[in-house]
């Protein structure tokens, strides 16, 4: 409530500022609530912007404690002390495997002990996917899955975990499955993953409390990690052929590929758009970066006498010097922008000189210059209708 009298003691009822540097998570989302309840219609003065956070807190308040008597029969109002702070910053998803079952603590030595280490790989021939068993110093099984190269790593590592985890539910005994893959162990503890794989992961943890999931750093020398990525190579070539759905970003990449591919035929067989193509042949989500100016001129949709015609706007398309009014004779000819003339190009050079302007910075300033003096100017430089 401070920080709150404060800010309007501050900046008064002008504005509620986006961001304060050193607000707390809680801070920011109290502040957003409040401003949506109280500041809504008209401009306020501190005191009145005082008095409804006042009054919004306590209602608030009383709403969350109503609720709290219902979901806790028996416990009285006056028996439990509140704090908004502590009502949003409550966890809305606990990490409900993270204290028993799953750690990512460094401090592991590889000692030849029995344990299991997972592991995936991925080259332009396949996917690997792969698992193995290590005692006194020896793999006394494995298992080793190839998947198709259209799957990705994590879909490798989530595989082998699971694979894992199936051959050890039988056994009741303490087991510990060691993995390099930080981002499935991430993915596991996030109860609302949408991934079924996960989803079967965490249904087996929950139901096989002696299985216990631990985080190991790739390629620092732990026998068992190093023996699972050598196996998760191998699967990718000699492994047992595994069918997975096809990953989401692959899908969407698919897509994009085919989108680009067709947008590119298009483009390549089409009618319209010849000058532009010409200089940025290839399309691309990525803006080419040019202008207003920039684009009026490339494609000659601007304020001159060769395009007005087109439209039955003019009558010629002839500049007040009386030459064809189109882009390049006024980058090239016209005596009225003679400040921002190019060297004239010849018309087997037309493309070169043009890619020329736009990949030079003090040209494309130039021409800028040029297209905005064309804009202002344009009862001067066009010839009368009439």
């Amino acid at each position: 409530m401070d920080l709150l009298k404060e800010m309007f003691s501050l900046r008064g009822d002008i504005s509620w500022p986006a961001r304060f540097p050193d607000l707390s998570p809680c801070d920011y989302f109290l502040s957003g609530y409040l401003k949506s309840k109280v500041y809504k219609n008209r401009p306020r003065t501190t005191e009145e912007l005082t008095a409804a956070i006042l009054e919004e807190i306590a209602a608030m308040t009383k709403r969350v404690m109503k609720n709290f008597w219902i979901n806790h029969g028996g416990v009285s109002n006056q028996e439990v002390e509140y704090s908004p702070y502590c009502f949003v910053s409550a966890d809305a998803c606990p990490n409900f495997l993270l204290h028993n079952q799953i750690s990512f603590e460094e401090n592991h030595i590889d000692s030849g002990a029995k344990a299991t280490y997972t592991d995936g790989s991925k080259t332009d021939e396949g996917t690997g996917s792969a698992y193995c068993i290590l005692e006194n110093y020896g793999i006394i099984a494995s298992w080793q899955g190839k998947l198709d190269r259209s799957h990705s790593v994590f879909q490798a590592e989530i595989l082998a975990t699971r694979m894992a985890i199936e051959a050890a539910s039988s056994l009741h005994r303490p087991i510990k499955i060691g993995t390099d893959s930080l981002l499935s162990l991430m993915a596991i503890l996030n109860p609302k993953s949408h991934l079924s794989m996960v989803r079967e992961i965490q249904t087996l943890l929950l139901s096989h409390k002696h299985i216990h999931l631990r985080w190991l750093k790739a390629h620092v020398g732990y026998l068992g990690n190093e023996c699972a990525d050598q196996l998760a190579k191998e699967a990718i070539t000699k492994g047992d052929l595994f069918f997975l759905p096809k990953s989401l970003s692959y899908l969407k990449a698919e897509i994009k590929s085919a989108a680009l591919s067709i947008w590119q035929d298009n483009r390549d067989n089409g009618e319209t758009g010849r000058s532009t193509h010409d200089i940025v042949p290839r399309v691309s989500n990525k803006p080419v970066g040019w202008n207003r100016e920039e684009i009026m001129f490339v494609t000659g949709h601007g304020p001159f006498p060769s395009y007005l015609l087109r439209f039955n706007l003019r009558t010629h398309d002839n500049c007040s010097c009386g030459e064809k009014g189109d882009p390049i004779h006024y980058a090239t000819k016209c005596r009225l922008t003679l400040a921002w003339h190019f060297q004239t190009p010849t018309m087997s050079l037309k493309l070169q000189w043009l890619k020329h302007i736009f990949t030079n910075n003090l040209s494309r300033s130039r021409l800028r210059l040029l297209m905005r003096f064309i804009c202002d100017e344009n009862n001067l430089i066009v010839e009368d209708n009439h």
